[in-house]
């Protein structure tokens, strides 16, 4: 195998500059290669990916020749300058940051009945929150992120944004939710439990991601507090709407997440995280933890479908879009990076049926109180 590298960087060193990159050549072939033979056992693929990567590091490294031209280098395109906007929504996790604030929005709206301008603040005040906290997590992590193929081109990482204006975005958007926040009827206690989420991601979970695997389940209970946010929000912390919500959405985190994970697990290896995926001989204690999280899912739908949460069109919905989910959890450790990937693709169906019964049923919440209203 190496030979095959060395003689990628004697080819790379009399190919003009102007042509190709040999190194991303290589890689496509390496794919083609292995649909032609039908090897299906992509944990090798990405192997063999890692090893080329360390051995262009070394030899750019070490060659010494002024006219070596690196294979990392796209010789086709100059490098392109990434946009303000695009660094802001890549160190806020802007999508992420949308998620959960649809998440607080569909307990806040079915369960306080606000106006638009309490619905309004009260989302940009945990669209703020949430981006705070993502900020605070890339900064914590700077280091780690650049070890990884996957985070290595995050702005700081590559340095477009300094720690100081990072801490300054971070600064901005804290303020900006409290400032959100201060004009709901129940603000003080929204504040309170935004910041209690904030400090559990940033201060138990991240450092705990690189020490155990119990992170992932750390992970799962912060990911399932949204729900909580806007049930405290609109005056009913324990309203069962938003703790069926956030136990569903605990259970959802474990086929999800370790669809993320898996797929990715040599590059969380390689920059010092703790996770199961990392250690082959734990692949079936997650495997059945994710059987146990689809279980959870199916047992809270059937909770939510009793309580008329979920129409009768919802619930054929989800058991359509779960069962076509069950070959790919049940298949996991046969090939967990392939199968992995299949998982996370699939499972944003299912949670997106059940977040929009709760938008449904909130919509109408809100006009039989308008008609009340009126009447009145």
């Amino acid at each position: 195998m190496k030979g095959n590298f060395e003689r990628i960087f004697k080819l790379n060193s009399i190919i003009p500059r102007n042509k190709f990159n040999i190194s991303q050549i290589y890689l496509r072939n390496i794919h083609s290669n292995a649909k032609c033979s039908k090897v299906n056992d992509i944990k090798n693929l990405n192997r063999e990916k890692i090893k080329l990567e360390e051995f262009i590091v070394d030899s750019s490294l070490n060659k010494k020749d002024d006219n070596f031209c690196s294979p990392t280098q796209t010789l086709e395109k100059p490098k392109q300058k990434v946009s303000m906007i695009k660094d802001l929504k890549e160190i806020t996790k802007f999508k992420l940051s949308i998620l959960n604030t649809i998440v607080s929005l569909s307990t806040f709206t079915l369960i306080g009945n606000p106006t638009i301008m309490q619905t309004l603040f009260f989302g940009l005040g945990t669209m703020s929150i949430s981006m705070t906290t993502q900020v605070l997590n890339q900064i914590k992590e700077k280091f780690f992120d650049s070890q990884m193929m996957r985070t290595h081109t995050r702005p700081l990482p590559k340095e477009r944004f300094s720690i100081k204006q990072a801490a300054g975005i971070a600064a901005f958007l804290e303020l900006s939710s409290l400032a959100f926040f201060s004009v709901l009827p129940f603000g003080t206690q929204a504040m309170i439990f935004s910041n209690f989420i904030l400090f559990l991601y940033i201060s138990v979970y991240t450092p705990l991601k690189r020490k155990n695997n119990l992170s992932m389940h750390v992970g799962a209970v912060v990911g399932a507090l949204p729900p909580l946010l806007g049930s405290i929000a609109g005056g009913n912390p324990f309203s069962p709407e938003a703790l069926l919500l956030a136990g569903f959405i605990f259970a959802w985190q474990y086929p999800h997440f370790y669809g993320i994970l898996y797929p990715n697990r040599y590059d969380y290896q390689k920059a010092g995280f703790k996770f199961i995926a990392v250690d082959e001989s734990k692949d079936s204690i997650a495997h059945k933890q994710m059987i146990l999280g689809m279980i959870g899912m199916a047992l809270i739908v059937y909770i939510l479908y009793k309580r008329k949460i979920i129409s009768n069109l919802g619930l054929f919905a989800f058991l359509a879009t779960f069962a076509y989910q069950i070959p790919a959890v049940m298949n996991f450790q046969q090939n967990p990076l392939k199968y992995g990937k299949i998982i996370r693709i699939r499972s944003y169906i299912p949670f997106l049926i059940v977040l929009g019964c709760f938008f449904k049923l909130s919509g109408k919440a809100i006009l039989e109180n308008k008609n009340k209203d009126k009447s009145e």
